[in-house]
C-alpha cells in the first residue's frame, strides 16, 4: 500500500514515510545489482521529497544534475505515462537512479557505446529509430537519456532478466547487455570484484 498511493483519477500521492520505503527497497536493490556500494558516488544520492505539486502530468520525480540529488513531489498529476500506463513510486526511483548514473558515472554515458546502443548522445532527442517495439515504453521513446532511464528501469525491477515479452527483441536484449556491462565497470571502478 506504501508503493501505491492512487486516488480514483489515478494521482499520485507520495508521503514522507511511502518515499523512505521505497528509497531503501530501491537501493536494496541497486546494492544487490552492484549499481550501489556503501561509499560510491551514487551512495551519496538523496530522495528529497518536495512539498508541492508537479504541475506537469506524469512529471513524476527528477534528478538535478546542480545538486545530484532526487527530487519528488508530495503529489503527482495523473502519474502515469502518456499511454496509460501508471507507475508506482518504486518505478520512479528506479528511473531517477538510472538519470543519477549519468550523473555520477558520467564517462560511462558520453562514449561511442552509449551512441551505438541507444542510438544518440546521451541527452539528444530520439529521430533515427521510430520503431515502437524497440522500447521498452512509449516515454523511452522521447530521447536517449530517457530511453536509458526506462530500460535501467525495468532492467533493476526484472533484477537483470530479460522479461519474456522482450526475450527475441534484439534492440531490447541489445540495451539489456549494455546495463549489465554499465554493472561491471561501476563494480569494477568502485574496487568491487
Amino acid at each position: 500500500m506504501l508503493h501505491r498511493l492512487f486516488d480514483n483519477l489515478g494521482n499520485l500521492h507520495v508521503s514522507k514515510a511511502s518515499l523512505t520505503a521505497s528509497k531503501y527497497k530501491i537501493r536494496g536493490e541497486l546494492r544487490k545489482m552492484g549499481f550501489l556500494s556503501a561509499g560510491s558516488p551514487l551512495d551519496k544520492v538523496q530522495c528529497i521529497l518536495e512539498f508541492r505539486w508537479s504541475g506537469l502530468a506524469g512529471y513524476m520525480g527528477w534528478y538535478f544534475s546542480s545538486d545530484q540529488n532526487i527530487h519528488i513531489p508530495t503529489f503527482c498529476i495523473a502519474a502515469m505515462l502518456p499511454n496509460g500506463e501508471k507507475r508506482i513510486l518504486a518505478d520512479v526511483l528506479r528511473h531517477e537512479y538510472g538519470h543519477a548514473l549519468e550523473g555520477k558515472y558520467w564517462k560511462f554515458f558520453h562514449c561511442k557505446e552509449f551512441r551505438d546502443v541507444f542510438g544518440k548522445p546521451y541527452g539528444t532527442s530520439k529521430s533515427l529509430d521510430t520503431n515502437a517495439n524497440h522500447y521498452v515504453s512509449t516515454y523511452a521513446m522521447t530521447c536517449s537519456q530517457e530511453d536509458f532511464a526506462e530500460t535501467f528501469m525495468y532492467y533493476i525491477k526484472y533484477k537483470g532478466k530479460v522479461p519474456l515479452k522482450w526475450s527475441d527483441n534484439r534492440a531490447i536484449r541489445i540495451k539489456w547487455l549494455f546495463i549489465n556491462d554499465l554493472c561491471v565497470k561501476i563494480t569494477l571502478q568502485n574496487g568491487g570484484s
